[in-house]
């Protein structure tokens, strides 16, 4: 029990330090740069779908509506609470190593896919797309961590052993 109370307090410790991560000053390169890459992906893909857009730095340009992806949208928090969940498995780290591989690239993709929805649905209806980004992502991705955590959890918990008396 000792050993999943140390873990959850990591687990917390992490996601803190994710979340005040936006005010420190050596993450302004990276945020920025993760930024541009974001918003890249996302007029990519925005422009193989058939949508007429441009990019300009961080922000993505279409038909009467835009993005900025600033860096509370650049998915670097959602990666560094993943990459820290991960890490608090009980797997071999050859395993933590694949899933690392797997997770952070999903994590970006995941992103630029949520935006582009943004981008294409602003589009059509600019209060929709503003539903989405304000409320509906963030109750999703809460959600998502939650059934996360709640498995991690129920995968941590001490086990009643065979030989244990009832």
């Amino acid at each position: 029990m000792v050993r999943l109370l140390v873990k959850t307090a990591i687990l917390v410790f992490a996601g803190m330090v994710a979340l005040l991560s936006e005010w420190f000053t050596l993450t302004r390169p990276m945020h920025a740069a993760l930024g541009r890459w974001t918003a890249t992906g996302v007029e990519r893909v925005a422009r193989t779908m058939g949508q007429p857009t441009y990019l300009d730095a961080r922000s993505v340009h279409g038909f009467g509506y835009s993005v900025l992806v600033t860096p509370e949208c650049d998915g670097l928090v959602a990666a560094v609470l993943l990459v820290t969940g991960v890490t608090l498995l009980s797997l071999p780290w050859r395993r933590k190593l694949l899933l690392f591989l797997l997770v952070i690239p999903g994590v970006f993709a995941a992103n630029v896919a949520r935006i582009v929805t943004i981008l294409l649905i602003g589009t059509r209806n600019e209060q929709a797309a503003d539903i989405l980004h304000e409320i509906v992502f963030p109750v999703g991705v809460t959600l998502v961590l939650g059934v996360l955590w709640v498995r991690w959890l129920s995968h941590e918990a001490p086990r009643p052993s065979e030989s244990t008396p009832r």
